[in-house]
């Protein structure tokens, strides 16, 4: 498998778009696929770590130095067609076209499509128009449906944390959090990160600030091209017990000595929340706006979009000790770690049905739940289509995982989280709801989950069991599944309804 990434790094580009594609890259890589990058040469670039990393780079010749995140540095069908050409010469047409650029839309995915065979789009804005095969989006939002009429219909969309792209050492640093626990809060432990590159020099300004508040012992992190690192420098000699890490690969173990994060948005924030570091956020660029909003909202993050306010914000919040006892134990379940698993599954197509099995569902599952219920597609057919807010449906989870009426079981591969089947009793007979992740969707996981729920619930609640289930007709996928798994269409309301009403009994003698 050949997979071709497009992504560039510069001061006001930042460097989070290559570091994610690298992560990505690296997870394919393990699984045998080779993965190339095209990369323009912008001053302040880190084309030199990707090849540090044992990837293949092409480079664009340099053009104007960008001013901001949407910039090329050259127009854009100049950029698709350079990229074309470097394409065209490769060995093999690349199963994957990976774009990872804000300057980049469906006008340079057109250009690119006839010398790829499916092209990946990674987005935070939903701000323009994009033709591609996958469209991953991993930050939390409150707009479920902002790409629709954005990206064709037949796109996959992945959106929220559950695809958060993280390293695998943020995956073994959440079980050795799980395993051990975190140390006791210390508000001295705080990790400061602005960013890789912070053209603003927030890094300077919070240290500035934390010095005037008391004693603390921060890990900085700044990345090796940071035109600030000077400043920094000097900042840290009043913080003796503090330390300074430079374009470092040790993150998930810093995290993990500290007790609170004071820093910008972008994608470390699924990396601390992965390990359950909840902060003070000071929003950097418009691109985190909308999400950083939301976490905030829902009580995951304190955020603020002034820095003057940071010193009256850590007094108030570390004196109320909200960052360890209010926010702290609840942004863990914002994501697993485990979402390039399920990323590297829908590019790759490597599932074994074997490999599927099922557990009850716990507290911990809410926050998948909650991905999982206001997925685009499942709201279209369902027969409630608004989307759920994070209280509706921690009302709605608790009063069903409290009930002896109600079974729910998560669908596992391997052990990644991917799907859930419910059954509600009612009238003297077990209704079902399942839903499975977006990214797993048409690899014949439905009719497994159906049979893997009728064995657990037979084993629960004995035989015989009477399971029914009503999907709408326009939902073809479903109706297929019940029809595949042997449960029976009720003749007579089909004729009056818009839906099927399946049926099923099921004792302990069937296999």
């Amino acid at each position: 498998m050949l997979i071709v990434f497009r992504a560039d790094s510069a001061t006001h580009i930042g460097t989070g778009h290559i570091m994610r594609c690298m992560t990505l890259a690296t997870a394919l890589r393990e699984q045998g696929a080779t993965c190339i990058f095209i990369c323009r040469n912008h001053p302040n670039n880190i084309i030199a770590l990707v090849q540090k990393k044992g990837f293949r780079v092409y480079e664009l010749p340099r053009g104007a130095e960008p001013t901001t995140a949407a910039d090329l540095g050259v127009p854009q069908q100049v950029d698709a067609a350079q990229t074309k050409q470097i394409i065209e010469s490769l060995e093999a047409t690349p199963d994957w076209l990976v774009v990872d650029h804000y300057g980049i839309d469906k006008a340079w995915e057109q250009q690119l499509r006839p010398v790829v065979k499916q092209i990946f789009v990674i987005d935070d804005l939903a701000n323009r128009f994009h033709d591609c095969d996958v469209l991953l989006d991993q930050n939390y939002t409150h707009r479920w449906d902002r790409y629709v009429g954005l990206v064709p219909p037949h796109c996959c969309q992945l959106l929220g944390p559950e695809y958060a792209l993280l390293r695998s050492e943020f995956i073994a640093a959440r079980e050795k959090l799980e395993r051990q626990g975190r140390p006791p809060f210390d508000p001295r432990k705080v990790l400061v990160f602005f960013g890789g590159m912070d053209p603003q020099n927030y890094t300077t300004r919070a240290l500035q600030i934390l010095r005037e508040i008391g004693d603390f012992a921060p890990e900085v992190v700044i990345g090796g091209a940071n035109p600030h690192r000077a400043e920094v420098e000097s900042q840290m000699q009043y913080f003796p017990e503090g330390q300074l890490h430079i374009q470092t690969d040790q993150m998930p173990d810093i995290m993990l000595r500290c007790s609170w994060y004071l820093g910008s948005g972008g994608s470390i924030t699924w990396e601390r929340m992965c390990l359950g570091l909840t902060g003070i956020v000071v929003v950097t660029s418009d691109d985190q706006i909308e999400f950083c909003e939301a976490l905030h909202a829902d009580g995951f993050d304190v955020v603020i979009f002034d820095i003057s306010r940071l010193e009256e914000l850590v007094k108030k919040n570390l004196n109320s000790s909200n960052l360890d006892t209010k926010l702290g134990l609840k942004n863990i379940l914002i994501t697993d770690g485990k979402g390039i698993k399920k990323v590297v599954l829908k590019m790759t197509r490597l599932i074994e049905q074997k490999q599927l099995w099922l557990r009850p569902a716990s507290q911990n599952d809410l926050i998948n739940l909650f991905y999982w219920a206001n997925d685009i597609n499942v709201r279209q057919n369902s027969w409630n289509q608004g989307f759920i807010t994070l209280n509706q449906h921690n009302k709605w989870f608790n009063n069903k995982l409290n009930s002896d009426k109600v079974k729910i079981y998560i669908l596992m591969y391997k052990d990644i989280p991917i799907g859930q089947i419910r059954y509600d009793f009612f009238n003297e007979k077990w209704l079902i709801d399942y839903s499975i992740t977006s990214a797993l969707r048409g690899f014949g996981i439905g009719s497994k989950l159906l049979e893997l729920g009728e064995k657990y619930l037979l084993k629960e609640r004995g035989s015989p069991l009477r399971i029914s289930a009503e999907v709408k007709e326009k939902n073809t996928v479903s109706v297929a599944c019940f029809q595949k798994s042997g449960y029976a269409i009720k003749q007579n309301v089909i004729e009056q309804s818009s839906y099927f009403s399946f049926e099923k009994i099921i004792t302990n003698t069937e296999k």
